[in-house]
């Protein structure tokens, strides 16, 4: 869904070595000097000239290192040298359709403790449009780094603007004798970024620079980018198309939630990385021949066929919450990662996400909600801040009404009905994974998501409602039998009453932990269990109820009796989802207190 700058922290590729995390590791990188300095060529076009000197040692025992830099169509590659001869591959990352990112390495053992080895690379960033940030952690943990940067008077419109920077590191701004300014960084025992589940995106914690001056504000940002938008609308099929959607429409409304719908279900969303498939969309007619795109794409597919049904749709620049700065603070096309289209439809504006296939329309995905947007406007355009939805918004529900019931071997089952419902993203969230599953196991997924145990429980009469993109919740009901839900003690029965285990709340592993921690999204949670008593039977005890209101969440769990049924009805609301690393011991004794309040028994008298 997202678009990112060339310049930034890659993956490493399967044919590097594994990356080193801290100082116990093996490999070092002894020696690290970054050098970057702006100049202006001879065609008058600024241009930064990238210097890299390394040197690796082993702390342990021998080991293969592999010396690499990256480069691509606005990187060039002026300089490689180490010992052995250098490799040139391409590095496109995972899950990417297409990215122009190549990588020059070498192969070299250092034999052992007290050897080391020195590599070399010089290269070019011919656009400095794409030279956004510059990233402090190298592969390998860093014993001593340099970074320096140095702007030129002529350009004196670049500057920097630091983040996450170690408390550490030793800064200088000094003026050379031609006044330029000089910028250097001196950083030591620098770790690698440790990639762990629920971490926070890189900018919010990687030690980088951010290099600002390619454009005087965000309206500069966005003719540049309306301009990369400039292509061939022509679709040689629209009215066929434009019919399709009209089908069964019966208000203006409609036709948009239709032509948004027709986008999702005709397009599958791929992502372009770099270069200038990273910023240029591909023409609407090439986007419905593929039947793919990236979400600039789509977003110009679904702006032109609104057009073409005379709707106000316009071309929208975004950041997602992966960014954590704005286009104002920041205008660099680092703080503007996505592209959806924005229409106005009776002076409101409804934002499009099409890489999200099973949204409504006016539905606007956790991760662009809340964040400021650049839209379209005349030649310019507009800052609008996307509202933030309640959490209703984005939420599931599911109710079981069920009996108890003794089976032939003496143990007590449950079987009933069940009834749920599905919102916003927890909606795309099921309708994703159950449309990825294979045939034979859906019915095995939906078991697991409803809480049943797919090996001795079972859910039969399956109906699913709702899923359409233009649906606005998706509803999934069922008949079902759950197998030992009770233990029987002397003349008393203890039932276990949740149904659902919680799978979108989770205890963090604290082991080696190094990050804060992001909780799923933002949603509301409620599930009810409503289960019908024996004759013969009677409520001897119900389990206390539980509430719990902070900062990341409001929980709650009550059990209460109605006529001759047992009740259970637990909630939660996610409010913010960021747990700093020293509360994530807190959050998991939250969790915990929670989880044993749900699975409180109730106790019922037999006799």
């Amino acid at each position: 869904m997202t678009i990112k700058p060339v310049f930034i922290y890659l993956c490493f590729l399967s044919v590097l070595s594994a990356a080193a995390q801290g100082v116990d590791d093996n490999v070092h990188i002894v020696n690290c000097v970054d050098r970057y300095k702006f100049k202006v060529n001879s065609d008058g076009i600024p241009v930064i000239s990238i210097t890299t000197d390394l040197e690796y040692g082993v702390t342990k025992y021998a080991a293969l290192v592999q010396p690499n830099v990256y480069y691509g169509d606005f990187i060039r590659l002026d300089k490689a040298s180490s010992k052995g001869t250098a490799q040139y591959k391409s590095a496109t990352p995972d899950n990417i359709f297409f990215d122009d990112t190549k990588v020059c390495y070498f192969n070299y053992r250092i034999p052992k403790v007290g050897k080391t080895l020195k590599a070399s690379f010089a290269r070019t960033f011919i656009d400095p449009v794409y030279f956004t940030r510059i990233s402090f952690p190298e592969e390998y943990y860093v014993e001593n780094k340099t970074v320096q940067v140095v702007i030129p008077k002529a350009l004196s419109q670049y500057h920097l603007k630091e983040c996450n920077l170690p408390a550490d590191v030793v800064k200088t701004a000094v003026a050379d004798e031609a006044g330029d300014s000089v910028f250097t960084y001196v950083m030591h025992g620098l770790s690698v970024p440790v990639s762990e589940e629920g971490a926070p995106a890189w900018g919010y914690t990687v030690p980088h620079l951010l290099v600002i001056g390619s454009f005087k504000d965000e309206q500069d940002m966005f003719a540049w980018s309306k301009k990369m938008a400039d292509v061939d609308c022509t679709i040689p099929n629209q009215a066929e198309i434009l019919a399709e959607i009209a089908q069964g429409a019966k208000s203006d409304k409609e036709k948009i939630a239709n032509t948004f719908a027709w986008v999702q279900s005709h397009i599958r969303y791929l992502a372009y990385e770099a270069g200038v498939s990273a910023h240029q969309p591909a023409t609407p007619a090439e986007t419905i021949r593929k039947r793919y795109g990236d979400c600039k794409a789509m977003s110009l597919l679904l702006k032109t066929l609104l057009k073409a049904q005379g709707f106000d749709a316009r071309q929208t620049d975004i950041g997602t919450d992966d960014i954590p700065y704005t286009s104002h603070e920041v205008p660099t096309i680092s703080s503007v990662n996505h592209a959806i289209c924005t229409v106005f439809y009776q002076g409101k504006p409804y934002y499009l996400d099409a890489t999200n296939s099973y949204i409504p329309l006016g539905y606007i995905p956790t991760n662009i909600q809340g964040r400021q947007a650049l839209v379209e406007e005349g030649e310019g355009c507009r800052v609008y801040t996307l509202p933030t939805l309640p959490q209703e918004a984005c939420s599931s529900s599911v109710e079981y009404d069920c009996a108890l019931f003794v089976e032939k071997d003496g143990n007590y089952a449950m079987k009933g009905t069940l009834s749920s419902s599905w919102k916003g993203d927890m909606k795309a969230m099921v309708l994703s994974a159950y449309d990825a599953a294979a045939q034979d196991d859906r019915l095995q997924f939906l078991s697991r998501l409803l809480g049943m145990d797919g090996n001795k429980d079972e859910m039969r009469d399956v109906v699913l409602k709702g899923s359409r993109p233009q649906d606005e919740q998706l509803t999934i009901s069922s008949s079902f039998y759950k197998e030992n839900v009770g233990v029987s003690a002397d003349q008393y029965l203890y039932v276990d009453m949740n149904q659902d285990k919680d799978v979108w709340l989770e205890k963090v592993d604290t082991t080696k932990r190094v990050s804060d921690y992001m909780i799923g999204m933002k949603l509301k949670n409620v599930r009810k269990v409503s289960l019908s008593v024996p004759k013969g039977m009677r409520v001897q005890e119900l389990p206390a109820p539980f509430a719990s209101h902070t900062h990341w969440a409001d929980l709650s769990c009550t059990f209460s009796k109605q006529g001759n049924r047992v009740v259970m009805k637990k909630e939660y609301v996610i409010k913010n989802r960021r747990v700093a690393l020293k509360d994530i011991l807190e959050w998991n004794k939250l969790v915990s207190e929670w989880n044993d309040a749900c699975n409180e028994q109730v106790v019922l008298q037999t006799k």
